[in-house]
């Protein structure tokens, strides 16, 4: 969701989800005409070792500003730990059917939308390139119709 959402002292991760969303909307432009067309996936948080203490470097170095919200932040981050609410099982299921579509989505909120099929876009053919992102869902989110 960070491709959709700025968050809190996630400046530089959302400049680059920003940024790779702009790429891939670009790029299925370019690429439409010779029968290619792109999926961005916005996962949300997933049951994965992406929280581990063996995954998760913390910045060593803090600003006194931030110091209590850095705090408070990495707790929440550290108890989220094992209690993503995403089945990766599942998200994979789904990406093999919006890989197999005809007319696979622009976009793909998986977060909110693993529980009913994805929306085709119409005249899409049946090559496509699919864009995997990563990302942190927030509490505030929106669907693609919003």
């Amino acid at each position: 969701m960070a491709g959709l959402l700025g968050q809190e002292f996630c400046s530089a991760y959302a400049a680059a989800k920003f940024g790779v969303e702009g790429f891939t909307e670009s790029l299925a432009t370019e690429v439409e005409q010779v029968g290619i067309s792109t999926t961005i996936v916005e996962p949300g948080f997933f049951r994965t070792d992406l929280l581990t203490p063996e995954s998760t470097t913390w910045a060593e170095l803090s600003i006194d500003d931030y110091a209590e919200q850095a705090a408070a932040t990495k707790k929440a981050w550290q108890g989220m730990n094992g209690q993503q609410g995403g089945d990766p099982a599942k998200l994979a299921r789904a990406l093999v059917e919006i890989i197999g579509s005809d007319e696979p989505p622009a976009r793909w909120v998986a977060a909110l939308m693993l529980s009913r099929p994805p929306r085709a876009r119409p005249g899409r053919s049946s090559r496509r390139l699919t864009l995997i992102e990563n990302s942190p869902t927030r509490s505030r989110t929106r669907t693609p119709d919003s």
